[in-house]
C-alpha cells in the first residue's frame, strides 16, 4: 500500500504536522510507504505535478485545503489524481465548511466527536464516508517515575480575551451578531452541540436566515463557538484557583488575563507540541477542558493516558463505556464539582493512572490509530 500525505494547513502549535508525522510513522510500522511533504510553509503547489493518477492508495490530510485545488481543466485536482481523500476534522465541522461543500468523488472525512460525525453526514451527504475517530496519545521521549513527577494540575491551552471575543461578535453582521448574543446566554456546549439549540431557536424562528442554508449559518456562527469555549475554559480554571489549588498553565493568553497575576497559578510560556507533551510527562495530574465538543475526546486525555497521568475531563460520559470515572480518569461537569475532585482523589491516583496507560495501549495509540485507519483505506478501495 502507498500513502500520500500533504499538509496544508498550520494549526495551533504546529501540531497538525505533529500529529502527521506520527500517523506516518505508524503507518510505516505497520509495512506502508508513506510520501509525505508540506505545503503550509511555501505553498509550493507545483510540487503536486509530480503525482499520476492511481499512484497512491490514499491521500491524508488535517483540516485540508486539498478540496480547493482545481486544474487548469477546473478538474478537482484530487478527482484527477483518484485515490480516496481522508480529511481529518480536528474541531466543529462548522469551521470547515467552506472545504466540506466540495463534491469530491472519493472524498471521506474523520471525526473526533461523535455529534461532529452526526453533523456532517446529515449536511454534507456527498461525503462517501464519515469515521469517529478520535486523535491517538502521543508518549513523551522522556519517562518520569510517577512519585518523582510535580504534583501541581498541568492545563495546556491557548486563551482568547473575552474583550478580544466580543469585538469579533460585534463586527459580524446585525443579523448574524444578534443571533450570537442570544445563543451565548443560553447555549451550554456540554448540554448539546451547538447545531441542536440553533435549529430549536433562532434558526426556527428568524425567517431571514432562510436567505442562507443551515451549514452557511453555522459557518458565520464561529465566533461564538470560539468565544464559549474560551469562556468556559477561563471559569473552569478560575474556580480551582479561588479554590486556593496550585495550578500550572501552559499556553498563549494567558499571562494578559487576570489569572496572570494570582498567586496560586503559574503561567508557563507557549511551546510547540513535542514540548508541551515532554511537559505533560512530569506532571501526575492534568486538567481537560473540553473545548465545546459535545461528545467527542480531545487529545490531551489520549495523551495524558500515554504519559500515564490521571486526567481530569469534562467530555461526555457517553463517549465510551470504557472512559471510566475513578477507574481510568475522572469526570467533571463544572469548576466546583473539579475542585472537589481535586481535593479527594489524592490516594488513587497512581491506580487510575495505570489504568488510563493500559487503555490507551489497547486502543489509543498511533499504532491502534494507523490500523483503523487502514482497515478505512481498504475499505474505501472496495467502494467504487
Amino acid at each position: 500500500m502507498k500513502v500520500l500525505i500533504i499538509h496544508t494547513r498550520q494549526l495551533c502549535y504546529y501540531s497538525g504536522d505533529f500529529f502527521l508525522d506520527r500517523i506516518q510513522e505508524a503507518m510505516e510500522e505497520a509495512g506502508v510507504i508513506v510520501e509525505k511533504f508540506s505545503l503550509c510553509e511555501n505553498d509550493d503547489y507545483a510540487r503536486l505535478e509530480q503525482y499520476q493518477p492511481h499512484e497512491f492508495d490514499a491521500v491524508l490530510d488535517i483540516n485540508s485545503k486539498l478540496p480547493y485545488l482545481q486544474m487548469d481543466t477546473g478538474a478537482f485536482w484530487l478527482d484527477w489524481l483518484d485515490a480516496p481523500f481522508f480529511n481529518i476534522i480536528v474541531d466543529h465541522p462548522l469551521y470547515h465548511h467552506p472545504g466540506l461543500i466540495f463534491p469530491l468523488k472519493k472524498y471521506y472525512v474523520i471525526a473526533i466527536d461523535q455529534a461532529h460525525a452526526t453533523y456532517m453526514r446529515e449536511y454534507y451527504p456527498h461525503l462517501k464516508k464519515v469515521i469517529l475517530m478520535p486523535l491517538a496519545g502521543t508518549k513523551a521521549l522522556t519517562e518520569i517515575p510517577f512519585e518523582k513527577r510535580k504534583k501541581e494540575l498541568l492545563f495546556t491551552g491557548t486563551y482568547m480575551a473575552k474583550d478580544i471575543s466580543e469585538e469579533e461578535i460585534m463586527n459580524c453582521a446585525p443579523n448574524i451578531r444578534d443571533m450570537m448574543l442570544y445563543l451565548r446566554n443560553c447555549w451550554n456546549p456540554m448540554e448539546e452541540p451547538l447545531e441542536d439549540i440553533v435549529r430549536r431557536t433562532v434558526w426556527k424562528d428568524m425567517t431571514e436566515t432562510k436567505k442562507m442554508s443551515f451549514q452557511e449559518l453555522m459557518n458565520a456562527l464561529y465566533p461564538l463557538d470560539r468565544y464559549i469555549r474560551n469562556q468556559m475554559r477561563y471559569q473552569i480554571i478560575s474556580d480551582v484557583a479561588a479554590a486556593h489549588i496550585t495550578l500550572v498553565i501552559q499556553g498563549e493568553g494567558w499571562i494578559q488575563s487576570p489569572l496572570g497575576d494570582d498567586p496560586y497559578v503559574t503561567i508557563l510560556p507557549p511551546q510547540p507540541l513535542p514540548l508541551s507533551i515532554e511537559q505533560m510527562a512530569s506532571y501526575q495530574r492534568i486538567l481537560d477542558v473540553c473545548p465545546g465538543f459535545y461528545c467527542g475526546m480531545h487529545d490531551r486525555v489520549t495523551s495524558a493516558m500515554a504519559n500515564g497521568c490521571v486526567c481530569y475531563t469534562n467530555m461526555s460520559r457517553e463517549f465510551s463505556a470504557q472512559l471510566e470515572n475513578g477507574k481510568n480518569l475522572y469526570y467533571y461537569s463544572n469548576g466546583q464539582e473539579l475542585v472537589e475532585l481535586l481535593k479527594q482523589s489524592q490516594t488513587d491516583l497512581f491506580r487510575v493512572a495505570e489504568a488510563g496507560f493500559l487503555l490507551y495501549q489497547q486502543q489509543y495509540s498511533w499504532k491502534e490509530y494507523a490500523l483503523k485507519l487502514l482497515r478505512e483505506i481498504k475499505l474505501a478501495q472496495q467502494d467504487v
